[in-house]
């Protein structure tokens, strides 16, 4: 039951204007928490903005220092600075080794760098100042990370994988062969690719061998096969090349052209004599790219056997294909 006073118009009356006085502080005390987070949201991008912008003027001069805003830089909360502070310090030298090796543990576990962009530059850093962290390098060896795409799915983690294998071979790491070879089965042709230069670089009987399976194997990608022949070279150019020399004759022209540049990378006399050999046989299609590997053989008969072409060759066809690769070798070996 009411009481008499509750009853009475100015008890309502009160009871309505103390309801509107608390109403109107309520929202008061929103707008208040509104204005103030706004205002902490302005501030922080204003923050993240000065962090940038002062990687940006390191970047442009490092002389001028700034390894402590680098070193702060690796240790933000957003995983896009830290990926920005991992492309300076690839430039700063090795000091900041340890919080590169911290920042990608910690960015490879953030929700905000789910398609690895951040982790990506973090990696290549450490691999471009030779970081020796054969543990970090071998978790992103195992690293697969699917997103859906407008097609289907994609292997975001795929880069990581491709770098991480060269840089755990140049840790040196005593299990590297038996880490790498399996990656020229891995699902992304880029990572067969970068697992078949790797194994170029570590050297040994072991790696030529996976070499030569993979060669025999086959892969529906020419460039990993490029790689392989390359690899080969660069392991023994005497007892390989011979090898390589054969897919010169493949029906595959773009295997043709890759085996040709290895050749010609080599700047082997033998390599000369096979590339000279092929030049009138080799498909149209892989002709300038036989001359571009006898330019970069850096020779003096192959350039003989270039300027020959350009004297006897029709105008606008082997003569302007003989120019293009002493441009184009002049302009790779910068």
């Amino acid at each position: 039951m009411c009481s008499p006073f509750e009853t009475h118009p100015r008890f309502h009356s009160k009871r309505a204007s103390s309801k509107a006085a608390e109403t109107a502080s309520s929202h008061e005390s929103l707008e208040a928490r509104a204005t103030s987070g706004g205002g902490a949201v302005r501030k922080r991008a204003t923050q993240i903005e000065e962090t940038l912008a002062r990687l940006a003027a390191i970047q442009r001069d490092p002389a001028t220092g700034g390894i402590a805003d680098v070193r702060a830089a690796l240790g933000h909360e957003r995983s896009f600075v830290v990926g920005r502070a991992a492309d300076v310090a690839a430039e700063l030298g090795p000091e900041l080794a340890a919080e590169l090796v911290a920042a990608f543990a910690r960015v490879t576990a953030a929700e905000d760098d789910r398609e690895c962009m951040a982790a990506d530059a973090v990696l290549k850093a450490m691999a471009k100042l030779g970081v020796g962290a054969p543990e970090t390098y071998l978790a992103a060896l195992r690293m697969r990370r699917m997103i859906r795409v407008v097609d289907g799915y994609a292997d975001v983690a795929a880069s990581l994988r491709a770098h991480a294998a060269m840089a755990l071979v140049e840790t040196g790491f005593s299990a590297a062969l038996e880490e790498v070879a399996p990656m020229l089965a891995d699902l992304e042709a880029s990572v067969r690719t970068a697992a078949a230069e790797a194994l170029g670089v570590l050297g040994g009987s072991g790696a030529a061998a996976v070499l030569l399976l993979k060669l025999s194997v086959g892969d529906q990608d020419s460039d990993v096969l490029g790689a392989c022949l390359s690899g080969l070279l660069r392991l023994d150019v005497d007892r390989y090349l011979p090898t390589v020399a054969k897919y010169l004759g493949d029906d595959d022209p773009r295997l043709v052209e890759l085996a040709a540049l290895a050749l010609g990378e080599t700047h082997a006399a033998p390599a000369f004599v096979a590339l000279r050999d092929v030049l009138e046989t080799v498909p149209r299609s892989a002709v300038s790219t036989v001359l571009l590997a006898l330019a970069l053989l850096r020779r003096d008969e192959a350039t003989a056997l270039l300027s020959e072409t350009v004297e006897r060759a029709p105008p606008a066809v082997a003569a302007t294909e003989s120019v293009n690769a002493f441009e184009t070798a002049g302009s790779r070996n910068l």
